[in-house]
């Protein structure tokens, strides 16, 4: 995997590596009805439902348990999400979207998960025997997602509908470190 790049991509008006899940409830609050109101004026096409927030705490954590497991050591309980490569769907979600692209190279090893695709949704995937694929409801360190990527090639960067939800098909990357992005933030 030469040559392979991560993307951060964030709203124009707000830093780049933010995560609801590092908020207080007030702050939270705040910060959702924001967003939300961008939702309602056209300005992105996020939608965070009621039950949004702790879902993707409850994600966040198996995410890191099971990082850790396999030897990762994050530096952090909420980690900073990228996309493996880039997405047009990710960039479509917003107007205006911005990105932040780095090399994987520069991203140590014992820093950094994915999942295949997005968390939340390979999560849910896995409780669906119709859509449920072998790669769903897994964390991968770095060598494994390279062996995940040789039997099942990337994803289509394109949105694919289950049961439940349309879900955006990339590898999510999820960075358990400030270090290696210490000067944006």
């Amino acid at each position: 995997m030469n040559n392979v790049i991560l993307t951060h991509y964030h709203l124009p008006d707000r830093k780049p590596f933010l995560n609801l899940s590092a908020l207080s409830e007030d702050e939270l609050k705040n910060v959702l009805e924001v967003l939300n109101e961008k939702t309602k004026s056209g300005e992105s096409k996020r939608i965070f439902m009621d039950w949004y927030v702790d879902h993707r705490k409850e994600t966040e954590k198996r995410i890191l348990n099971e990082f850790i497991s396999k030897g990762g050591k994050p530096e952090k309980t909420y980690p900073h999400y990228f996309v493996l490569g880039e997405s047009k769907i990710q960039k479509s979600t917003a107007q205006n979207m911005q990105e932040i692209i780095i090399p994987l190279s520069e991203i140590p090893a014992e820093f950094i998960s994915f999942t295949y695709p997005d968390s939340m949704a390979s999560f849910d995937l896995e409780k669906d025997p119709k859509y449920k694929m072998p790669y769903h409801g897994k964390v991968y360190t770095l060598e494994e997602i390279k062996e995940i990527i040789r039997e099942y090639k990337m994803p289509a960067d394109e949105i694919g509908f289950t049961s439940r939800y349309g879900y955006p098909k990339y590898i999510e990357a999820q960075l358990w470190s400030d270090k290696p992005i210490q000067h944006y933030l």
